[in-house]
């Protein structure tokens, strides 16, 4: 988790991309450059270079929620989490604002949450990126064990409801067992039912 030592005030600014929350600027207001500890290089598809200090995770309380619409960018949604000293923003646009979206009212804002990114190489040999939210256990979350002994409680979409050892599709979202979507056409047709 990102701390700063100054006083709460200060932001740290982060983003979701390669599968991860990334720290592009610094809390004095200096980009994060190849001088600046832990700081990592990637690539974007365009070819342009971008540093930033990468983690995994970020844990605290959810103290602010804001909607952003920028003319160029779009829409985007930026989540205030404190952590002791620290207030980080997270801004969320495109997949993994459709993904915070879907877990927003199962949230529940006087605990800690935890936002988990994950990127691995699925079966089909792409990347597959994505966030996971983590609190303590109550009725929105499902408990999941690992091989080896972790438990984790997972905040469940709002749409997802998980009974009789499988998932159930309510608050009229469509049910996407059958949708491929590696295939382009099959996943704009479940997004526009979901609409």
């Amino acid at each position: 988790m990102p701390t700063i030592k100054n006083n709460s005030e200060n932001k740290i600014y982060l983003s979701v991309t390669f599968g991860k929350l990334r720290q592009k600027t610094l809390s004095n207001g200096k980009k994060v450059d190849e001088n600046t500890p832990n700081a990592t290089l990637r690539e974007t598809k365009s070819g342009e270079k971008s540093w930033a200090i990468e983690f995994d995770s970020v844990k605290g309380m959810i103290e602010g929620i804001n909607l952003k619409t920028h003319e160029e960018y779009g829409e985007s949604m930026e989540l205030l989490i404190r952590e002791e000293s620290s207030l980080c923003s997270l801004t969320f646009k495109s997949l993994s604002f459709q993904q915070i979206m879907n877990y927003l009212p199962n949230i529940k804002f006087d605990k800690i949450v935890e936002i988990n990114t994950f990127s691995y190489i699925n079966k089909n040999g792409r990347i597959t990126t994505g966030l996971n939210l983590l609190q303590e256990k109550h009725e929105n979350t499902k408990e999941i064990i690992f091989e080896n002994g972790e438990k984790i409680n997972t905040i469940i979409p709002y749409y997802k409801k998980w009974e009789d050892n499988k998932w159930h599709y309510m608050n009229g979202c469509p049910s996407a067992e059958d949708v491929n979507f590696m295939n382009k056409k099959e996943m704009n047709i479940y997004n526009l039912n979901l609409e």
